[in-house]
């Protein structure tokens, strides 16, 4: 347990530096480096590793229906490009029950370009390529000194992006997770416009259980089955006026945070098509509305 002395020795320390760095223009030294090490905890710290994965969508040998034929596809990701945006706020504030902090937002914005092939009958071509950008936010509050371990920036919740106003899940063992959790912080710059699960809010599941989604609409999920593979599942089953899809999730696993991606509605894709010559064209489909649901295993 870190005292009081502790405490107020390290928030007055920062407040400190904050005033000594005010009135920079341009960023500073101090703010660089902050950048430098929220990235560092993104891809090097094991939970930011998890939480942020880029390697979050099925492989070929999982394929799911796009519109209302009988035909079956899968993705292909040839390529994934990462890009950071930050936002510092410096206003020294009290934020989440913390006294004289300051808090900050990193966008990770993942581009993935690949195919999307379509299975019909014994026939597999390639119906489209592929641009799907996906975003996520970490949110930080700056609860140490400089001299702690990322500058004293801590991971304090997160987001993926637009979250289901409808859909929610329901564990085997009696949780109900909403798609949009319960437990939110929205952060009021208007610019960022996201909800944030706090960290200690992220759904805790056991090993095994049953997991179902449930929707008004019908929705495509990606997520892990029982031996840790993701795997593509659509909610087709009619119960009452919504649609159901139940899956097993890890049986085992040596990860305590996993992901549940959910694809955008077929009505979210925009198609941009590229003259080939002799009347062909070349289709590409562009998403940008999938977004991701975490959950924690207990092991």
């Amino acid at each position: 347990m870190l005292s009081k002395s502790y405490w107020g020795k390290t928030i007055a320390g920062v407040a400190l530096a904050l005033v000594l760095l005010s009135g920079c223009g341009e960023k500073d030294i101090a703010e660089i480096d902050w950048e430098r090490e929220m990235r560092n905890f993104i891809d090097n710290d094991i939970d930011g590793q998890e939480l942020f994965a880029r390697d979050i969508y099925p492989d070929s040998s999982a394929s799911f229906k796009l519109d209302e034929s009988d035909d079956d596809y899968f993705y292909v990701i040839d390529n994934v490009t990462r890009t950071y945006g930050f936002n510092i706020d410096r206003n020294i504030d009290t934020i989440l029950g913390f006294n004289d902090i300051i808090d900050a937002v990193v966008t990770i914005d993942d581009k993935y370009t690949g195919k999307v092939y379509r299975i019909s009958g014994a026939d597999t071509t390639q119906a489209y390529l592929l641009e799907n950008r996906l975003q996520r936010y970490c949110y930080f509050l700056k609860l140490y000194g400089n001299g702690y371990q990322y500058h004293g920036w801590r991971f304090w919740g997160y987001s993926g992006l637009n979250y289901s106003i409808d859909g929610y899940f329901k564990g085997s063992e009696g949780d109900s997770i909403p798609a949009t959790p319960y437990n939110i912080v929205q952060k009021p710059d208007a610019k960022l416009g996201s909800y944030f699960i706090l960290k200690h809010d992220i759904a805790r599941l056991g090993l095994g259980e049953n997991l179902t989604f449930s929707s008004r609409f019908r929705e495509r999920l990606f997520a892990e089955d029982a031996e840790e593979k993701m795997q593509a599942y659509n909610n087709l089953t009619p119960n009452g006026q919504r649609f159901e899809v139940s899956w097993q999730i890890p049986t085992a696993s040596s990860r305590y945070y996993h992901l549940i991606v959910v694809d955008s509605d077929t009505a979210s894709y925009n198609f941009r098509t590229r003259p080939l010559g002799g009347g062909a064209v070349e289709s590409t489909m562009v998403k940008i509305g999938d977004y991701v649901i975490p959950y924690a295993l207990d092991i």
